[in-house]
Parts: C-alpha cells; structure tokens; sequence
C-alpha cells in the first residue's frame, strides 16, 4: 500500500494576529487562528465526505488520521491519493476565504511507510519556507493601501478608515466565543464570569471591556512570548528508534499524535496555573464579570503568547516556566506508559523544560515590533541556556526588556548600544545579566537564578534606600567607568551608616547572582564579558508593583 501525508504549517501567525495594532483585532485574528486547524478543518472533511480515525488500519477512501493538528499546523494520512489531492485543493481555497493575508506552506508527499511519507513532506516544507503563498489582491502603485498595515484597502470601517481585507473578518471574529479562552482560564472558573479584554481604550458607554491598567499614567503592558526546549531530541530519538518499523495500526499514530497531545496539554495545564495563581486575583469588577489584566493571543503546542498588565508579567512567566516543567513530567511519563511500552527509546528526557522573551512597552506603542523583540529574547535565552545544560537538557529560564523610547530596535542593537559600556581600557561590560533561571533544571545549573534577582530587586526597593543613586550608577557606568566606582564607594558607606544590616543582604545576594567582589564592583564574569544585574533592577523597579496603586500591592 502507498502511504499519503499532507502537511499544512500556517507561519508569520504572531505577524498576522498583530499586525494592525488594534487589539479587537488582534482578539479575532487569534481566534481566527486557534479554531483553524480545529473547526475549520472539521467543516472541510464534512464536506469532503472524510472522516478522522484513530487507527491507520481502517484507512480507505473515507478515512483519514492526523498525527498532528493543532495550532495551525496539522500532518494527515491517507491511502487514498485522489482523496488526499481533494482535501488539499478545498483547504488552501477554505484558508485564504476564512484567514486571508495569513502565509501558509504545505506539501503532498508519498511513501511506502506513512513514517517515509511524513518525512518527505516535511524535506518539502523545508525548500517552500522560502517560498510564500501569494495573497489577494497584490498592491499595485495607484492602489490605496490600509493605514494600519501597508496593505491593500478594500473597505472602510465604521469609523471612516480604511482597511485591509483581513480587518473586517478579524473584527467580527473577535465577537465570537473563543476556545482560547478555555485554554488560559482554569476550567472551575469558566462559568464564574472570568473574560478577558477586547479593547484598549474602550468608551465609556461601550459592552466591551476594557484593558485594566493600574491607572491612565500607567498604560504599560508586556508581551511574553515563550517556547519550549527538548522537543527535537524526542522527535529525533523516536526517529531512530522507529527507523525500519511497520507502522501500520495504531502505533505510529499512538506515539505521534499522543506525544503532540501530550504537549499541548501540558501547555494548556501550566498557562491555566499560571493564569489562576497570577491573574485571576487581579481581576477588576465589571457589571457581572471579572475582567483579566492580560490578553492571550497563541497558545499552540509549546508556544504561548500573550500581552500581560506590565506589573504581572514576571510573576506569570515565572509560574508557567515552572509549571510546564512540571507538567509536562506527568504527561510524558504517561504517554511514555501508553504509547511506548515495550519500545526501548533511548535518549528520551523525563520532562520539557521552556524559555521565554518578555518586552515590556507602552499600551500605544507597536505590538508587531515588540513582539518582535520578545521573540528575540526567547531565541537569545535559548542560546544561552544551551551553554548551562544539565545532561541533555536546557535550564528553563527567561529575558526581559523594558523599551524606553519611541523606537524599538532589534535585541543585537539594543545589547550593543543600550546595554554595552567599557572601562578605561575599552574592556566591554555588560548591563545585565541577560537569562534568569526558573525552575528545577535551572536550580541545578549554573546560571543566574531569578529568585535572587527578585530579592535583589525587594532590598533596592527598600525605603532606607534611595532609587536615584542606582540610576546614577547606570548612568555613570556609560559616561565613566572611574567615577561610578568612586560614587558606588560613597554610596556604601553611607548605606553601611544608615543601613549596615541591609547593605550586608545586599552583598550577599550579589555574591549570590555571581558578582565575587561587591565591596569593591558590581559585575560578575559572564559567558564573554563582565556583566552586571543592576540594569535588570532598575527595570524591575520601573515596571514593579513598588509603583502600583495601593489596593494593587501584593
């Protein structure tokens, strides 16, 4: 028998969910995006006379599998090659009607194994990442083109303004009921009330809720992109250890489809704890509902996104890095039970562990170019995480940067410009620490812990001490390297008057976080300069609780 796959992966998902900046928009554009590979697939094979099935034996003319589908990304199986053609010329049509200007890729592959045919599928989707889809209508020079997004206009809101083709679908969707709500809200709290907001800047007399900021002058949000480490040493160990096997039945698709299960599940279990530990307490009353500081926008296999209240975004980061370890641990143990008994796998890690990239920035700022940003950090984590492994394992762990200017640069400038200086012999030092560890990897391994960051940050904040001296320290490290550690001498010494208790907790924390000498510097050795974590306490201390409303204080 010839083995089908059809591969479908929809890319550039957090451009498209972001890309005019408005955040009804963006609410729809997620929804959009979450019911794809759910919903929408669904209607297609109802319209094809297909149907799903769970075991690759039974599959005829009528039937088809799935080892993955969700997050916009789905692999189908087939034995029937006309079929499996139909099903891809209905589908590409359904995306561009139901997401159009969303980029997508996909590929028809055969084999004599469906593990073959899957595998020639994704070489496919390789060469066509550099190929994108076409999109409707093309921008000629004498077309009008939407303000929001460079794009062709085709119709103009209720507001007079003109907008692209994706807009008004994106609009009418985000007053849909949404799944993704359900994914970040603990499933006893579905029923309590619990939303999250569509508008920034809603009117007064408006059903829609809006974003709970602590006050007008403190409209700071941060957007969290995270991502998980270790999910190519299990795909590339069951690779091998299924190299040459019949796969026939239920158990190629047991292990695929139950691994990807098993992820999103775990994914879906720690944004939830994340959610109800951090959120859920800071919800603000509305009528009969509770109103959450946060949007989510993706949440698909092992990557989540969401926009956070800037005060919060830390804490759940912190708790869903820490919670997906732990669940991913009991699904994989579990799915290991039922899908891999009797298989010997070697290589396979006990748990996943995650990184994250979090910006914070103004709510009136572009979200497109701080994600951007965000996204950077989560790759720049990742990299320096692999240089603290643990066996085969990255610590889990997070960056964080707060934008201060009305330009948002990429992180290699930003670390280059912003958060470089040198001493006297042109020696380059670093203004942060870079990644925090979390986690239980991350406790085993030798990297900044963020814990000790944390109480770095509640000493600094410590009323006997003045927050305009660290700030000058920052300032002075750029401008002169020799007279901040003449101002950092003067500074001990009076805290040590005032304060010497504290300024010893001080030292010992920083001993801690890496820096060796605290009586004498503030920088510790970093993977290829000297770096220092008071940059990353004075972000802290900007975008802290420390300057929260009172009844917002933990």
């Amino acid at each position: 028998m010839t083995c089908h796959a059809y591969l479908f992966e929809a890319r550039s998902i957090q451009q498209y969910i972001l890309a005019s900046g408005r955040l009804a928009e963006m609410v729809g554009a997620s929804k959009l995006i979450d019911a794809l590979t759910d919903t929408t697939l669904d209607t297609a094979l109802e319209a094809l006379g297909l149907k799903e099935t769970d075991d690759l034996s039974r599959l005829d003319g009528t039937h088809v599998a799935f080892s993955r589908r969700e997050g916009g990304v789905f692999v189908a199986l087939s034995a029937d090659r006309p079929r499996t053609e139909r099903l891809r010329a209905l589908w590409t049509l359904a995306v561009q009607n139901v997401a159009p200007g969303l980029e997508w890729i996909d590929a028809l592959a055969d084999g004599e194994t469906f593990a073959e045919a899957v595998d020639a599928g994704y070489a496919m989707l390789a060469q066509r990442r550099s190929q994108p889809s076409a999109t409707l209508p093309e921008a000629t020079p004498y077309m009008r083109v939407a303000p929001r997004t460079g794009e062709p206009a085709v119709e103009r809101g209720k507001k007079g303004e003109w907008r692209d083709g994706a807009a008004g679908l994106k609009h009418a969707a985000s007053k849909a009921d949404s799944r993704l709500r359900k994914k970040f809200l603990p499933p006893e709290l579905w029923e309590k009330g619990y939303v999250f907001p569509r508008e920034l800047t809603p009117k007064s007399d408006s059903d829609r809720y809006g974003f709970p900021f602590l006050g007008e002058s403190k409209r700071n949000v941060a957007i969290i992109h995270a991502d998980g480490n270790g999910l190519g040493l299990i795909l590339n160990a069951l690779k091998d250890a299924l190299a040459g096997q019949d796969d026939i039945g239920q158990r190629y698709l047991a292990i695929y489809r139950g691994f990807s299960n098993a992820i999103g599940e775990a994914t879906r279990n720690a944004a939830q704890r994340a959610t109800g530990q951090v959120l859920v307490p800071k919800a603000r009353s509305h009528d009969d509902r509770q109103t959450l500081p946060a949007r989510p926008l993706v949440q698909a296999g092992d990557d989540l996104n969401i926009i956070v209240r800037a005060d919060l975004a830390l804490d759940f980061t912190r708790v869903f890095i820490e919670a997906f370890e732990e669940e991913t641990a009991a699904a994989l143990a579990q799915w290991k039970q039922q899908a891999l008994a009797g298989l010997d796998v070697p290589g396979l890690p006990d748990r996943l562990t995650a990184c994250a990239g979090v910006v914070f920035c103004g709510a009136s700022q572009p979200f497109a170019s701080a994600y951007g940003l965000a996204e950077a950090l989560c790759k720049a984590a990742k990299q320096q995480a692999g240089h603290h492994k643990v066996g085969a394992l990255k610590p889990g762990g997070f960056l964080f940067h707060r934008i201060s200017s009305s330009f948002i640069d990429d992180w290699d400038t930003i670390l280059a410009d912003t958060l470089t200086v040198t001493d006297e012999a042109g020696k380059p030092h670093r203004l942060t620490l870079g990644l925090y560890g979390v986690g239980k990897i991350a406790a085993q391994a030798s990297l900044p812990r963020w814990c000790d960051l944390e109480t770095l940050q509640d000493h600094f904040a410590s009323e006997r001490l003045s927050r305009g001296a660290m700030r000058e320290l920052a300032m002075l490290m750029h401008q002169s390297p020799h007279l901040m550690r003449e101002r950092y001498a003067r500074w001990r010494e009076n805290v040590r008057k005032s304060a010497g208790k504290l300024l010893a907790e001080i030292d010992a924390t920083l001993a801690m976080l890496g820096v060796r000498n605290p009586q004498d510097s503030l920088f510790a050795e970093g993977l290829s300069c000297p770096a220092t974590p008071i940059g990353d306490v004075i972000t802290l201390l900007a975008v802290s609780r420390a300057g929260a409303a009172p009844e917002d204080r933990p």
